[in-house]
C-alpha cells in the first residue's frame, strides 16, 4: 500500500490494437512490458499464420476467461485526479464514502484503510469494501447521513480478504456477501459462480458486474459500474493502490505478471477508477477526458498532467 496520492497526473504509452479485449495468451497479446504502469503494451487479437484468432479460453491465468469487451486503445493513455467524491448516474451513482490510504510510520509499520464506495439508484444497493473494524462506527454514521441503513444495502463486494477490506461484512446480515471469489447468502449459505474461472459475476447485468482482476491476491475482484455521468467506473480495489503508484504495487502484488494483465484490462475499460489507497483518478484517452462532467469539490479536476 502507498502514501495517497498526489496533486499531479501521470501518463503512460499504450501501444495501438484492435480492440479485442484480453483474449490472448500472454505472449501474443501483452507484447512488450515495463511502461510507467507496469501496463501490457499491445491489446488486441492473437494471430496464428498471419491470421486474428480469438481464444476465450486463455487469459489472466483462468482457463475460460469471459470480460466486457474492451474499447480500442489510443496511442496516449493518462491519468489525473477525479476531483469529487460523487459521481452521478442512472440508474447508478457512486458515493465514496471513505477515500482509502496508507501512512508510513518511524517504526516501520504503517496505518492503512481502504476506499468504501456506495453503489445506488437501481434495483441493486452495494457497498464495495467495507474498511476495517476500527472504522465500524464511521461507516454506519456514512450510510446514516445518505439515509441507508444496513437492510438497505443489497450486496457488500470485497474486492479481496484483507482486513482492511472486509472489517465490517457482520453489519450486513441480508445482504448477498462477496469476498474475493467466494458468494454466500443468508445463514452461511454458499452461491456457485463463475469468477474462480473468469466468469463475471453481475447484480445487475449490463450496469454492475463483479469481474476477476487477480495478481494483488490471487482470488481479487473489481466493480465495473456503467452509465454514469462519468462514464464506466471500475471499483478495483488493491488492484491500484493510488494514482501514480508505480514503483509500489509490484512490492504488495502475490503475482505481479498477472495484476500486471489486470491492470491493463481495467484501463482498457474505465473512464474512472477509485483505487484501495487514494482518490478516485480519470483515465484520459488521446488528449480528451475520456468520461463526462462530474461535479467537484474543489480545484480542476484534471490537474497538471506531467509528459511522456
Amino acid at each position: 500500500m502507498g502514501q495517497t496520492a498526489g496533486g499531479k497526473g501521470k501518463t503512460f504509452g499504450v501501444q495501438g490494437g484492435n480492440g479485442g479485449g484480453p483474449a490472448g495468451p500472454r505472449e501474443d497479446l501483452w507484447g512488450q512490458r515495463g511502461n510507467r504502469w507496469g501496463l501490457g503494451g499491445q491489446w488486441g487479437t492473437r494471430r496464428v499464420n498471419g491470421a486474428p484468432q480469438r481464444d476465450e479460453h486463455r487469459g489472466f491465468g483462468h482457463p475460460r476467461l469471459q470480460l466486457p469487451e474492451t474499447p480500442a486503445m489510443f496511442p496516449t493513455v493518462r491519468t489525473a485526479p477525479l476531483g469529487s467524491r460523487q459521481i452521478p448516474g442512472s440508474p447508478y451513482s457512486l458515493t465514496i464514502l471513505q477515500e482509502g490510504f496508507s501512512r508510513p510510520r518511524a517504526d516501520g509499520s504503517f496505518e492503512a484503510d481502504c476506499s468504501i464506495t456506495l453503489v445506488r439508484g437501481g434495483p441493486v444497493t452495494a457497498l464495495v469494501d467495507t474498511g476495517g473494524p476500527w472504522g465500524r462506527r464511521r461507516l454506519l454514521d456514512d450510510l446514516e447521513a445518505l439515509g441507508v441503513s444496513p437492510r438497505d444495502v443489497t450486496h457488500v463486494l470485497c474486492t479481496h480478504g484483507h482486513s482492511d477490506h472486509v472489517g465490517n461484512l457482520n453489519l450486513f446480515p441480508s445482504a448477498a456477501l462477496l469476498v474475493g471469489f467466494d458468494l454466500s447468502c443468508g445463514d452461511g449459505v454458499f452461491l456457485p459462480n463463475g469468477l474462480d474461472r473468469g466468469v463475471p459475476y453481475a447484480p445487475h447485468p449490463g450496469f454492475v458486474e463483479v469481474v476477476a482482476t487477480p495478481g494483488h491476491v490471487r482470488a481479487h475482484v473489481s466493480v465495473v459500474v456503467r452509465g454514469t455521468d462519468a462514464g464506466t467506473v471500475v471499483v478495483a480495489g488493491d488492484l491500484f493502490e493510488r494514482e501514480g503508484d508505480e514503483g509500489v504495487w509490484r512490492g504488495l502484488s502475490e503475482d505481479p505478471q498477472r495484476q500486471e494483465e489486470s491492470r491493463g484490462w481495467a484501463v482498457g475499460v474505465a473512464d474512472v477508477v477509485v483505487p484501495g489507497h487514494g482518490a478516485a483518478f480519470r483515465v484520459v484517452r488521446g488528449g480528451c477526458g475520456g468520461c463526462g462532467d462530474v461535479e467537484e469539490e474543489s480545484g480542476d479536476s484534471k490537474g497538471d498532467i506531467e509528459g511522456t
